[in-house]
């Protein structure tokens, strides 16, 4: 026993003092050193116990990555934190990945102590699982910092090519083997900014066999892997390729949503470069076309000389090799730290289900955490403790900021957090509007709100019109003999949407065109799933992409019906009093001709910038608003009647009446009751389940001062990263609402919080300066609309549509039916009394 005690004790000391005894080697003295070939071995005495989970760096098929740090260590290796690599067996088996596990624990162990690849510490085993301990790579993902930087310049490419070089060197020439693997994703940065190459799990010792195995990642995979006509370590220089040219252009120069056609692409088609700035170097185009070539036998790398011929080509010149080697030069990428085990530099997972006894640490797979669980999660061990915490979100990495920042967040300005970029990663409409329109803040806020009494006129009008024709039509194929219409919802709101805002933006002569209607009504709901598709596909292609979508086509069509009118009154053929009184149109021209961007600028172009904005207004009007008017309107007809339905009704009929029957913004302003259930509503359904995007717009980024449970704290966020506000899990804070999970239509009744008023506690019209402008415009049109529907149509009551998740969006079932019908004018007269 005692024996065993010592021999634990030892491995323990072991894997503290790893790093203090590893000197740099020549890379051929690395296989020989006696303390190397002690690295990668299997340690007996060691088991899961000796190590405290941290949280999790990253996740596979069958494994899963932590940071961890020993349990109860000595004083002086309190701040030693590992990788520790889980992969379990039972996967492992049954997804027939024995010999790459076997071929990935068995090439770490030799090529220990290399300066570019990561450290195989040791390996040990229990009932369940394998375990890698690996050295810490703090500085996360290369991938993450080319996204954030769009493109490397030819001095970062040409320093981390460089180490890849010599990675590739010593693994072919000296180990025979080829890694197959070779990404943005598999190079982590340490903490000085040099690479560290992780997951071998398809490296394979060849020597000078051919192996016919199809694996890798689509986008680096070299022809002959494609071809199945055997592979060499020659794949390695083909990706390397496709490294440099992603280095330099920000993607890969084959890509396809579908892996078949981007197969056929690297076979078939020969590399182009593009011709936009900045313009690569002849020298870079050279060498990316000397290792991307089919016919392996001339392929750079590979041809006679191998990666000295490499070393040699004009991209490298004035590179020393041996300073390379050493890490003589400082990395042009230092990541940001603030302590040893930092691990802000990778995105935030769900951790795995764990075993009643955490300690013993086996873990068992039982799929991801849903996504609000993990959110709610993280938001009460983090962001209520005055804590930051970055995360994997639908575009890539965000940032999910503390409440005790909100307020300093609140009061920045677009020159720090810009809301543009951010909505643009998300929603991609500079394909089909200019980007010119993108700020109509101004315009919304001073102009179009302090308008809302011209427009409710109108939109009562309009309203009772287009629901009529389209709720539950006279005559109707879904009629049933009972008068009962067996509907979609979803479509009805939003082409009526598509009619009210047509009323208020241009008119009736709009409103009364079907045409015209059912193309904005189409636009507005299409954009999003454009933006969707457009996102499967590099940046570079879209331009190319977007004139074959439908939603281009929309767009032409608005522009080109409301041509005439917009060239009218530019030209002063007509005015503004030969409008109805409310419509927009003839403001937005005057708001157009008033920005410098169009001082002096003839009509076609102030033509073009107003048709932009309307374009833009019919998005962000008519797509918003209804999707959360559907969720509303669910959220009426899953309930019982008298509980919300009721009291809404009399409120309805009482205020109107006590305002001698003329609805206004006073007026409107006393449905206290709509206003809480249409804020329960947005509370439990937002269209995120994180909102109010915003991207650091600071070179320099940006400090936050955080008041957290270690006193204040500095949070620093790098420039063009993401920040997020958890509005789901906000919302769901027990602290701020009783029973959150519950639908509690009037809740805040009686609060004196107005419903368009953002708070710390109420995020689903953002936050501060960054709160939706044109909420007020959005939630009169909504109360008229919510007015309109329960005071002349009945429903058959059903259990609450369940809402759908497109990645991170929470939008309203848009296929489901229910049964409506329109009152009786007798019904209705009743329900007047």
């Amino acid at each position: 026993m005692a024996e065993t005690t010592t021999a634990a004790t030892e491995e323990r000391q072991f894997v503290a003092h790893f790093s203090q005894e590893q000197h740099m080697l020549p890379p051929e003295e690395i296989p020989q050193n006696s303390r190397n070939k002690e690295l990668g071995g299997t340690l007996r005495g060691l088991t899961a116990r000796d190590f405290d989970l941290i949280r999790t760096l990253g996740t596979g098929t069958f494994a899963r990555v932590w940071l961890v740090r020993l349990a109860n260590p000595a004083e002086e290796d309190r701040d030693k934190v590992f990788a520790l690599k889980v992969l379990r067996k039972v996967e492992v088996i049954k997804l027939k990945q024995v010999d790459h596990v076997n071929h990935e624990r068995s090439v770490l162990a030799d090529v220990a102590g290399h300066p570019f690849i990561t450290t195989l510490i040791t390996s040990f085993s229990d009932h369940d699982s394998l375990y890698m301990l690996l050295d810490y790579c703090p500085g996360g993902e290369v991938f993450s910092y080319l996204r954030k930087a769009k493109r490397f310049d030819e001095n970062t490419a040409r320093f981390y090519a460089a180490e890849i070089v010599l990675i590739l060197e010593f693994l072919h020439e000296r180990e025979g083997v080829a890694y197959r693997d070779m990404k943005p994703e598999n190079l982590l940065l340490d903490a000085e900014g040099h690479i560290k190459l992780v997951d071998f799990g398809f490296a394979k010792r060849l020597g000078n066999r051919e192996t016919y195995t199809l694996c890798g990642t689509p986008e680096y995979l070299a022809p002959e892997v494609i071809q199945s006509k055997g592979h060499t370590t020659a794949v390695d220089w083909w990706a390397l390729g496709i490294l440099i040219y992603e280095f330099l252009t920000g993607y890969p120069p084959f890509w396809h949503s579908n892996p078949i056609e981007i197969y056929k692409q690297i076979v078939t088609k020969p590399i182009s470069f593009p011709q936009e700035p900045p313009v690569m170097s002849s020298a870079a185009k050279d060498i990316i076309r000397q290792f991307c070539t089919v016919d392996r036998s001339r392929r750079l790398g590979n041809i006679s000389g191998g990666a000295a011929r490499v070393k040699e080509h004009p991209f490298f010149r004035g590179v020393i090799w041996e300073d390379v080697y050493y890490r003589k030069y400082r990395g042009p990428i230092i990541p940001p730290l603030r302590y040893p085990g930092d691990a802000q530099n990778f995105d935030l997972y769900p951790d795995e289900k764990e075993e009643e006894n955490h300690t013993q640490m086996n873990l068992r797979q039982n799929g991801m955490t849903a996504l609000r669980d993990l959110l709610i999660n993280a938001y009460q061990k983090y962001s209520k403790n005055g804590k930051a915490f970055r995360m994997k979100g639908p575009l890539g990495s965000q940032w999910a900021l503390p409440t005790s920042v909100f307020a300093q967040a609140g009061k920045m300005g677009t020159e720090d957090l810009d809301p543009y970029e951010a909505n643009e990663d998300f929603l991609l409409l500079r394909p089909f509007i200019s980007h010119e329109s993108e700020d109509m803040v101004p315009f919304v806020i001073s102009k179009l709100t302090r308008t809302i009494p011209e427009l409710i006129p109108l939109l009562l009008s309009e309203t009772s019109i287009a629901f009529e024709q389209n709720f539950a039509p006279e005559i109707g194929k879904e009629k049933d003999n009972e008068g009962w219409t067996h509907t979609c919802l979803y479509q009805h709101v939003n082409v009526s949407l598509a009619k009210i805002v047509s009323r208020v933006l241009c008119g009736e002569k709009y409103s009364s065109d079907k045409v015209w209607v059912d193309n904005v009504a189409t636009f507005a709901r299409g954009v999003f799933f454009s933006g969707m598709l457009l996102r499967r596909l590099p940046r570079w292609s879209h331009q190319w992409v977007a004139p074959w979508m439908g939603t281009k086509r929309q767009v032409e069509v608005i522009e080109e019906m409301v041509a005439e009118d917009v060239r009218d009154l530019i030209s002063g053929g007509t005015r503004a009093k030969d409008y109805e009184r409310g419509v927009v149109l003839p403001m937005l021209v005057e708001d157009v001709r008033g920005k410098k961007r169009f001082e002096g600028k003839g009509e076609a172009e102030v033509q073009w910038g107003v048709e932009n904005r309307v374009c833009r207004f019919f998005f962000a009007t008519v797509d918003t608003t209804t999707l959360t008017f559907a969720h509303v309107l669910y959220d009426v007809i899953g309930h019982r009647k008298e509980i919300f339905v009721g009291p809404m009704r009399r409120e309805i009929r009482d205020t109107y009446e006590r305002f001698g029957g003329v609805w206004n913004r006073e007026s409107l302003g006393e449905l206290k009751s709509l206003d809480a259930f249409m804020r329960e509503s947005q509370r439990l359904h937002p269209l995120g389940y994180t909102l109010g995007s915003r991207k650091v717009a600071r070179r320099e980024g940006l400090d936050f001062i955080s008041k957290s449970v270690d006193g204040e704290e500095v949070i620093h966020i790098p420039y063009g990263e993401r920040v997020e506000e958890l509005a789901w899990a906000i919302h769901q804070d027990s602290e701020h609402y009783e029973d959150p999970e519950v639908f509690r239509g009037f809740r805040t009744r009686h609060e004196s919080i107005a419903a368009s008023n953002p708070s710390e506690r109420f995020m689903s019209f953002g936050y501060g300066r960054h709160s939706c402008p044109g909420r007020f415009v959005a939630l009169t049109i909504e109360k008229i609309m919510l007015i309109e529907f329960l005071m002349n149509y009945d429903w058959k009551e059903i259990d609450r549509l369940k809402d759908w998740s497109f990645g991170w969006n929470n939008i309203p079932d848009m296929a489901s039916k229910v049964h409506i019908r329109r009152l009786s004018e007798e019904e209705m007269e009743e329900l007047w009394k």
